[in-house]
C-alpha cells in the first residue's frame, strides 16, 4: 500500500513521527493561515495516482470545528478536508482519505 501523508503540527515532532512507519510524508510545523492555505492548494494539485491513500494528520489546539494556526483559527472541513474531496482533487477520487485530528483543547479567540 502506497500512502501519502501530510502532517500539520504545532509542537512536538516526535509524537507525530511515531504515528507513521511507512509511506511518503511531509511535516509542516507552526503554520500561519496563509501557509496552510498554500500548502493544501499545492498538495491537492499534485498527481496522487501512485498513492492508494491520503492521510492528513493535524496536531494543534482547537475545538470541535476549528483548529489553531500560529496566527488564528481555521475551519477543519473547509480548510483541511474539502480541498481533497471529489473534483477538487481528481487524482484522489475513489481513494480513501484519512483525517487524523489531535486537538489539545484551548480557548480560541
Amino acid at each position: 500500500m502506497n500512502m501519502k501523508i501530510l502532517i500539520l503540527k504545532n509542537g512536538n515532532k516526535s509524537q507525530i513521527r511515531s504515528l507513521v512507519d511507512s509511506g511518503e510524508y511531509n511535516i509542516y510545523n507552526t503554520l500561519t493561515l496563509v501557509l496552510l492555505t498554500i500548502i493544501t492548494f499545492l498538495v491537492r494539485k499534485m498527481d496522487h495516482s501512485k498513492y492508494s491513500i491520503l492521510m492528513i494528520v493535524a496536531s494543534t489546539h482547537g475545538s470541535s470545528d476549528k483548529l489553531a494556526a500560529s496566527d488564528g483559527s481555521y475551519c477543519v472541513y473547509r480548510t483541511l478536508m474539502n480541498p481533497f474531496l471529489g473534483r477538487n482533487c481528481p487524482s484522489l477520487v475513489n481513494k480513501p482519505k484519512f483525517f487524523v485530528i489531535d486537538v489539545g483543547f484551548k480557548m480560541l479567540l
